[in-house]
């Protein structure tokens, strides 16, 4: 058996989409995840899949490749035009050999073909769910230093107008 607990622990802040029109397939994957994140949001139809994506803007976007009236790759592209940092793997029956252009191989971070080996999927989900956690922390540092920055100028706003007070009320008695 695998180890997996090391995607337990990363996985408990982390929001998956996963997009699979096959509803048998996607079931037993959804299972599978459930085990390792918190929030896990399947999708059988990836026009569907993108908006759901567009309102809770997920950490992790797991899709198959083939499907109908939208496939992987151009959910893909349009994920990427909303953020291009989002983190995206591709599981498909494909061999990624077979479409793996430059273009096309822009829009993942990762690839798997089916059938997949559950130890090769934690393998995969471990290094993305470490690059997520690290982009989240550097987010919650600048959010934080932004914060701070803000706090600064008010606090530096006050002593200005302190300071007119001051030099006003100097001015005013070397009127007298």
């Amino acid at each position: 058996m695998f180890e997996a607990s090391k995607l337990i622990s990363l996985g408990k802040e982390i929001s998956v989409l996963y997009v699979e029109d096959d509803h048998m397939v996607a079931n037993e994957t959804k299972s599978f995840l459930k085990k390792f994140f918190t929030i896990v949001d399947v999708m059988h139809d990836a026009k569907k899949a993108l908006q759901l994506f567009k309102e809770h803007r997920h950490d992790l976007v797991i899709t198959d490749i083939k499907m109908q009236q939208m496939d992987g790759l151009e959910l893909a592209k349009h994920i990427r035009e909303i953020n291009p940092e989002q983190k995206i793997l591709a599981i498909s029956a494909y061999n990624f050999k077979d479409f793996a252009t430059e273009e096309r191989h822009k829009r993942f971070d990762g690839f798997l073909q089916k059938p997949v080996a559950y130890s090769e999927l934690i393998t995969a989900l471990e290094e993305m769910c470490e690059e997520i956690l690290e982009i989240k922390s550097k987010g919650d540092e600048n959010t934080l230093l932004s914060e701070d920055i803000a706090s600064l100028e008010i606090r530096i706003e006050a002593l200005e107008k302190r300071i007119e007070e001051i030099e006003g009320k100097q001015l005013n008695n070397g009127d007298s």
